[in-house]
C-alpha cells in the first residue's frame, strides 16, 4: 500500500505525514470523520478510508474494503465526474456548505515533508528517503 496525501479543501495546505492534525473528512451526506492524531499517509481519516468513502459517495456499496479502495483509487484518477470527499484542517469550515469547497488536490510529495535531507528516513518503514 502506497502513501497518499492531498491539500486541504479549506486552506489548500498540504496534509503532511506525521505533522498535520486534526483533519476532518466529510462529504454531501454530512458524515464526518476526525483524525485527531497526525496523519499517517495511508488515506485513512478517523478510521475511514478516503477511497472507500469516495466509492460510497458515488453509489458503490458492494465489495470488500480492499475492493472498494482499489475501485476508489481507479475512479479518482480516471473520472473527473466523481463526487470527492472534502478534507478540512479548520473545524469551523464544517459549519458551511462543505461541497462549496474545492475537491482536495493530490499532493505531489505524497504527504512527505519537502524539507528532508540525505540523512532522512521514512517514519513508517525506516528506509532511507531518496
Amino acid at each position: 500500500m502506497g502513501c497518499f496525501s492531498w491539500f486541504s479543501s479549506d486552506e489548500e495546505k498540504r496534509i503532511v505525514i506525521n505533522r498535520t492534525c486534526p483533519i476532518w473528512m466529510t462529504g454531501p451526506d454530512n458524515r464526518i470523520w476526525c483524525q485527531n492524531k497526525p496523519y499517517d499517509g495511508y488515506g485513512v481519516f478517523g478510521g475511514k478510508d478516503f477511497y472507500e468513502y469516495l466509492v460510497e459517495l458515488n453509489g458503490v456499496t458492494e465489495g470488500t474494503l480492499e475492493e472498494k479502495r482499489n475501485t476508489g483509487i481507479r475512479l479518482s484518477y480516471k473520472n473527473s465526474d466523481c463526487i470527492f470527499p472534502r478534507l478540512f484542517t479548520k473545524r469551523e469550515s464544517l459549519s458551511k456548505d462543505v461541497m462549496e469547497f474545492p475537491e482536495p488536490d493530490n499532493d505531489p510529495n505524497q504527504g512527505f515533508d519537502d524539507e528532508f535531507d540525505e540523512n532522512d528516513y521514512c517514519p513508517h518503514c525506516g528506509k532511507k528517503l531518496l
